[in-house]
């Protein structure tokens, strides 16, 4: 993912888990972090 490359390490989890937070909050996917 290039928007996500771009961001870093550091900011590519924060981006990923604020998308997943949107798409499923409380969904059986839950993220442990």
């Amino acid at each position: 993912a290039g928007w996500a490359e771009s961001l870093g390490g550091e900011g590519e989890m924060r981006v990923l888990r604020d998308q997943l937070a949107r798409i499923a909050p409380c969904g059986p996917i839950r993220p442990a972090w």
